[in-house]
C-alpha cells in the first residue's frame, strides 16, 4: 500500500509496486498508473489506490437439496483487478481525502459479489439435485456449472475485475446428516471386526484342543 506524507498545503504520495494510483480532479484522470511517485496540493484532488495482485477468496455457501436437505458448499475463487480505473469508479478504493480510521471497503465489496455469483449458481445446480445426487460423484458437474457462471457474468467483468480461476472443493450434507449417513458404514466395519475376532478365538480354541 501506499503512503502519503503531510506537509503544509502539500503532499507526497508514494506508491508501491503492486498499486495501481488514480489521481482525480474535477471529474477527470489526470494520472493513473503502478508505482507512482508525486506532489499534490492539498484539497485539490482525490485519489485511489487500487491493489493490482491477485486476490484468493474463500467461503462456504449452503444450498438446498430437492429433498430438502442442506449441502456446504466449498467454494475458493482467485481474482485482479484488471481495469483499476473502473474498479475505482464501481468499488470504494479511495485513500485522500478519508477520514483517519475509515478503511477503504473495496476488496471487501467484490468479495461480496463475487460471493453473491457463487451462491446464485450452486444453489440452482444443487436445488435440481437429491442428496444422494451432490454427494455422489456431481463435485465435477457442479464445478462445471460454477466456472461457467463466472464466464457468462458481465458485472464482474465490466467493473474491471476478472476471475483467474474458480473451484469447487467439496460438497458436504450437514454434520448431522453426515454423521447419519455414516453410521450404517461404521456399523459395517464392527460387524467384520467382531466376526473377525471371533473366528481368531474360535481358531484358537479348536488348536488348543488339538
Amino acid at each position: 500500500m501506499g503512503t502519503l506524507r503531510h506537509h503544509p498545503f502539500l503532499i507526497c504520495y508514494q506508491g508501491g509496486a503492486g498499486d495501481h494510483v488514480v489521481q482525480i480532479r474535477a471529474g477527470r484522470t489526470i494520472r493513473s498508473g503502478v508505482g507512482q511517485s508525486f506532489w499534490l496540493r492539498a484539497g485539490r484532488c482525490a485519489l485511489a489506490e487500487v491493489p493490482t495482485a491477485n486476490r484468493a477468496h474463500s467461503f462456504l455457501v449452503q444450498a438446498t437439496t430437492a429433498d430438502q436437505q442442506n449441502i456446504n458448499a466449498q467454494v475458493a475463487i482467485t481474482y485482479h483487478i484488471e481495469d483499476a480505473e473502473a474498479a475505482a469508479a464501481h468499488y470504494d478504493f479511495g485513500l485522500y481525502p478519508r477520514e483517519a480510521g475509515a478503511d477503504a471497503q473495496g476488496l471487501w465489496q467484490i468479495d461480496e459479489t463475487v460471493t453473491r455469483i457463487a451462491f446464485s449458481a450452486l444453489a440452482s445446480a444443487i436445488g435440481e439435485m437429491t442428496l444422494s445426487d451432490a454427494i455422489s460423484g456431481s463435485l465435477e458437474r457442479v464445478g462445471h456449472v460454477l466456472t461457467q457462471a463466472f464466464g457468462d457474468d458481465n458485472q464482474l467483468r465490466a467493473t474491471g475485475v476478472a476471475v483467474v480461476d474458480a473451484r469447487l472443493l467439496s460438497l458436504r450434507p450437514d454434520e448431522g446428516v453426515e454423521s447419519s449417513l455414516r453410521a450404517p458404514l461404521l456399523e459395517q466395519l464392527q460387524a467384520e471386526a467382531d466376526r473377525a475376532l471371533y473366528e481368531r478365538r474360535a481358531l484358537a480354541v479348536e488348536r488348543e484342543s488339538q
